[in-house]
């Protein structure tokens, strides 16, 4: 039996075509729908940026960055710490604690290469300074994105010594937003760690887990690491990569005159007899007490030389000495906490005892005298002349309170 041929009609030929849209669109929303959650995927990921390395990845991701800081200060031991390479090849941040007073400042890389360096910038109130160094074999270090993350893993390394033996601390931050006082300052917005740093540590990198950098090292009493983050010091680099104009290094020079550093008294009983000019740059002022029925009158003279630079103060100084010498005093040796250089004399002979004080601060030369006629009064001393001497370097180094 012959079977009838399946006609088709209208309805079946119209709904093919639609089934086949309704299927493509299907396919095609499925697609958008994976790539949507892909581009989240990737984003997430680039926000958290890679993923964590060993200790030993992270030296050799960033040693290449990373720098010893030694500054000679002004009246002070010398100084070491740390800093990094940021913003540009030939400039490193750094603590603006280490390079306070700095009359020098140079710079070794992972090398073991010594450069000297500028200082461009120094910002006091987050605590961070920014050298330039010509020539400087190193590479920028890479700032992580995004803030600081509480309970994430961060890691200090040593300066490049350091590097040679993967001297590395690691721990997890804390705490944010944390105060820290060190010494008078206290600096604002830090992140707290667990991990362990030392003075050297000062104005190193502190970086994650994937080597980038979240913050400047400064430690605390205790030695724990805290850090100044990116966020607090990135606009200053910004700036200071501006200037091509590094800042003078050393202390200011004393621009008073000599008579208003002059000490205008030194206490009760004594009378001033003389306030005069002693050569051209220089004031001379002298107070006198009057003998008693048992001891000799007593005299203070003081003088004070400013002059035009330190190599002349320190000419005047040592010519002084060598003055002294030639009327009969002897040296009784140097002093400490008086100006740059400092020397006491004594003269003892039948008719006095006599004491010299003769220091130079910065261009300025100072002389104290204390004598006695004999029989000499018992307050006539070395120690007491040493006090008149500090009390007038309190006039002249006056101005030093305020140098940074």
């Amino acid at each position: 039996m012959t079977r009838p041929t399946k006609r088709n009609t209208l309805a079946d030929v119209s709904t093919a075509p639609g089934r086949a849209v309704r299927l493509i669109a299907v396919a095609l929303v499925a697609l958008l729908v994976v790539a949507i959650v892909g581009i989240f995927a990737l984003i997430r990921l680039s926000a958290h940026g890679p993923g964590p390395l060993s200790v030993a990845q992270v030296v050799k991701l960033i040693q290449p960055s990373v720098v010893a800081v030694s500054v000679t200060p002004f009246r002070s031991d010398a100084r070491e710490g740390s800093g990094f390479v940021y913003g540009s090849p030939n400039r490193i941040l750094t603590s603006a604690q280490l390079v306070a007073r700095a009359l020098s400042v140079s710079v070794m890389d992972s090398s073991g290469e010594t450069y000297n360096a500028s200082v461009m910038g120094v910002d006091r109130q987050t605590d961070v300074a920014e050298l330039q160094v010509n020539s400087l074999h190193a590479k920028l270090i890479a700032p992580a994105k995004g803030g600081p993350v509480v309970g994430s893993r961060v890691l200090v390394i040593d300066s490049p010594v350091g590097f040679l033996t993967h001297d590395v601390t690691q721990g997890v931050i804390s705490e944010t937003g944390v105060d820290l006082t060190v010494g008078t300052a206290t600096y604002r917005n830090l992140i707290r760690t667990g991990a362990v740093a030392s003075a050297g540590d000062t104005g190193g990198p502190l970086v994650n887990g994937a080597g980038q950098l979240v913050g400047i090292v400064t430690a605390d009493d205790t030695g724990h690491a805290f850090a100044i983050p990116v966020a607090s010091f990135s606009s200053d680099a910004q700036m200071w990569a501006q200037s091509s104009t590094p800042k003078d290094l050393g202390p200011p020079l004393v621009k008073a005159s000599a008579q208003s550093l002059v000490l205008p008294g030194v206490g009760g009983g004594w009378n001033q007899t003389s306030s005069v000019v002693w050569f051209a740059t220089a004031w001379h002022r002298v107070w006198q007490k009057a003998p008693t029925y048992k001891y000799g009158g007593e005299s203070i003279d003081i003088y004070v030389d400013v002059q035009a630079t330190p190599s002349n103060a320190g000419d005047s100084y040592r010519s002084q000495i060598d003055y002294s010498h030639g009327k009969g005093y002897a040296t009784v040796g140097p002093v400490n906490g008086l100006g740059d250089e400092a020397t006491a004399l004594q003269r003892v002979n039948g008719s006095e005892v006599a004491f010299e004080v003769v220091w130079r601060d910065r261009n300025v030369e100072v002389v104290v005298f204390l004598s006695g006629a004999a029989p000499a009064p018992p307050e006539v001393t070395l120690q007491s002349t040493l006090g008149l001497a500090l009390a007038q370097e309190a006039l002249v180094g006056a101005d030093l309170a305020n140098y940074q």
